[in-house]
């Protein structure tokens, strides 16, 4: 009997279900003997993107490069099916307008450095990106009787369209605001739409939000619950990544011509909270 060492498997993925899985791969894989010609696929592609940088250097210097390089892009990922459909973090399945739905947003992780390198490097993946955390956004579910959920908010650290709530801040506010000053928007949103989001994910409680001890305080004390969001962790680091948020959110509003007044001067109070942690610590 002839033999052959070889054994090739073939996986589809998706978020709504085993039908749409099964479409996926028929669609981008539809026959057998073809992991060559994946590959050479796969290879291309990275290609596309790994040549928007050339290097002159020796060879070790080009591999650590180019490997950080292609680690700076194998996340955020598309979860949206071939038809744009996809699981919402409610476990509702809805369509994306622009085919794509993108997860893995690890911001408190990338916000820094990686979010601002995006915009340099694909603004189109950029406002692609932004495209989906409203759309996440918006497919939020409200639930007055439950202060953790009393208010949409921007995703913090989603993975596979759920939300972990997993480290601290909200720092799709400041991924927000740099690629919309530097003119990357998400084309399907008004600025108004736009801005709604970011004050409602700075400016109203949710979870690990406490926009009630901040107004009361002026700062998050470890030792006070004012709801049952307030858990006394964390509270030094959860205030200065909140005023840096806050200060973001803040350009945005100068940008858009809001009114002081309506805002209440946030830029203000996030460099008076800012004082006050200083102080304390000096």
């Amino acid at each position: 009997m002839k033999t052959d060492n070889k054994l090739e498997v073939q996986i589809g993925l998706s978020t709504v279900g085993i039908e749409e899985a099964k479409a996926n791969l028929e669609t981008e894989i539809n026959s057998w003997n073809s992991f060559d010609h994946i590959r050479d696929q796969a290879n291309s592609k990275w290609n596309d993107i790994l040549k928007h940088i050339e290097i002159n250097a020796d060879e070790e210097k080009k591999i650590s490069f180019y490997t950080s390089l292609y680690r700076l892009y194998i996340q955020p990922n598309n979860i949206a099916d071939i038809d744009g459909k996809y699981r919402t973090s409610q476990a509702e399945v809805k369509k994306s307008k622009t085919g794509k739905y993108y997860s893995t947003l690890s911001l408190w992780d990338t916000y820094r450095a990686a979010n601002p390198l995006y915009t340099i490097l694909t603004p189109n993946l950029v406002s692609e990106m932004l495209t989906s955390m409203l759309d996440s956004y918006n497919d939020m579910a409200i639930d007055a009787n439950n202060p953790r959920e009393a208010n949409r908010y921007l995703p913090r650290w989603q993975l596979w369209g759920k939300e972990t709530h997993t480290m601290i801040g909200n720092h799709a506010v400041p991924v927000f605001v740099d690629a919309y000053l530097k003119g990357i928007k998400p084309p399907d949103y008004t600025d108004e739409k736009i801005f709604e989001a970011i004050w409602s994910s700075v400016n109203k409680p949710h979870y690990r939000n406490h926009v009630e001890l901040i107004d009361s305080f002026g700062y998050i004390p470890y030792d006070v619950q004012l709801s049952v969001i307030d858990d006394g962790r964390e509270t030094v680091s959860r205030l200065l990544e909140g005023i840096y948020d806050d200060y973001c959110a803040g350009l945005l509003a100068n940008e858009l011509g809001k009114k002081w007044n309506s805002i209440s001067s946030i830029i203000d109070q996030a460099f008076i909270q800012m004082f006050m942690i200083l102080k304390a610590v000096l």
